[in-house]
């Protein structure tokens, strides 16, 4: 439920994103969310990935653990429906959108152009400052990240002051990470291929409505 909120939080903050979007999170990491068409791929930092699926009203999150999340669109109102069968609430109101969740809490995504905030539940709150080419996340506890954007080239300046770059070369993108390794994203049209740091791979199969999601040991 968590990471499907997550999930969400990225889509709506970076909609207007081109092809690839890098996410850097509170605590330092960082996610990548690649848009091929109609299916996008979020890769997250310990190298599984999450699959979203727009069907038009109806999008299907598929999680790394093979469980599956649907998001029903009603214009200003979207549902989630979690895996365990309890279901949050995203309200749009223009710049704000309120994500109530199943335990009544809720969060607020406050849209100012060039400034996002996002205010969590327990009251804290997190800024992505958009200067063009360089985006700063002010996180709660007053650290903050730099994504750089150098066309092909992204490097992320994380707060401990290591850096991962994200290099994309057309149908191949590679994700270098601060410890050296790294993980592949191949697309091959129908079929994309995420090779992760450990060796293991999985493959998304797209034919027309049908996308099947092969996971492979080393």
């Amino acid at each position: 439920m968590k990471q499907t909120l997550m999930i969400l939080t990225f889509l709506a903050i970076f909609h207007s994103a081109q092809s690839q979007t890098v996410v850097v999170n509170p605590d330092g990491t960082h996610s990548t969310v690649i848009e091929n068409g109609t299916t996008k791929t979020i890769v997250n930092p310990d190298g599984t990935h999450s699959t979203v699926i727009d069907n038009g009203t109806t999008k299907a999150i598929v999680n790394p653990n093979g469980t599956h999340s649907t998001v029903i669109d009603n214009g200003t109102m979207k549902t989630i429906v979690n895996p365990n069968g309890t279901h949050s609430t995203v309200i749009n109101y223009g710049t704000t959108k309120t994500i109530v969740n199943p335990d009544g809490t809720h969060s607020t995504v406050i849209d100012n152009g060039t400034t996002k905030t996002i205010v969590n539940p327990d009251g804290t709150h997190s800024t992505v400052i958009d200067n063009g080419t360089t985006k700063t996340i002010v996180n709660p506890n007053g650290i903050h990240s730099t994504v750089i954007d150098n066309g092909t080239t992204k490097t992320i300046l994380n707060p401990d002051g290591t850096h991962s770059t994200v290099i994309d070369n057309g149908t191949t993108k590679t994700i270098v990470n601060p410890n050296g390794t790294h993980s592949t994203v191949i697309d091959n049209g129908t079929t994309k291929t995420i090779v992760n740091s450990d060796g293991t791979h999985s493959t998304v199969i797209n034919n027309g409505k049908t996308k099947a999601i092969v996971n492979q040991k080393k």
